[in-house]
Formats: C-alpha cells, structure tokens, sequence
C-alpha cells in the first residue's frame, strides 16, 4: 500500500492576509499620503521667507496652541480611562 505524501500546507491565522494588506497600503496611500505629499510640495514652493510670514500669523499660532492642548486632554483622558481600568482590577 502506497502512501502519499502532500506537501503540507500552512494553516494561516489570517485568512487572505496578502489581500487586506495590500488593500490597507492602498486606501492609506490613497487618503493620508498623497494628501500629505500634495502639503510637502507646496510648501518647498514657499521661499523660507513666505513660509516663515505663513506661520506666523495670528489664525496659525491660536491653531497649532489649540492642537497641543486637545493633544494633552485627550492624553490625560486615555491616561485616566487606564488608571481606572487598572484600579478596578482585582488583585491577584
């Protein structure tokens, strides 16, 4: 009685992984780096004297200091939700 052996196949634990990474690279290029590389480009069209006039206006500064503070509250707030998830938690 022959036996036949089959080569033995890998068990993925993502089933069609190939496929959602590249459609993943696809849809990030497509909404985040493109847009972000179109930002890059105009900007290099500024000389350092326009680009540096640019930022500093008022509209800008209240902007960027508006950004870090909804940065550091929304960081305190995930700091608290885990302090409290870890609190909550029973000693082992």
């Amino acid at each position: 009685m022959k036996r036949r052996f089959r080569k033995n196949k890998k068990i993925r634990v993502i089933p069609g992984f190939h496929l959602t990474l590249g459609i993943t690279v696809t849809m990030l290029s497509l909404i985040v780096l493109i847009p972000l590389a179109s930002v890059m480009v105009y900007s290099l069209k500024l000389s350092p004297s326009e680009f540096f006039r640019t930022s500093d206006q008022v509209k800008c500064i209240i902007c960027i200091r508006h950004q870090h503070r909804m940065f550091f509250l929304s960081s305190m707030y995930q700091c608290g939700i885990w302090c409290d998830i870890s609190l909550d938690a029973d000693p082992v």
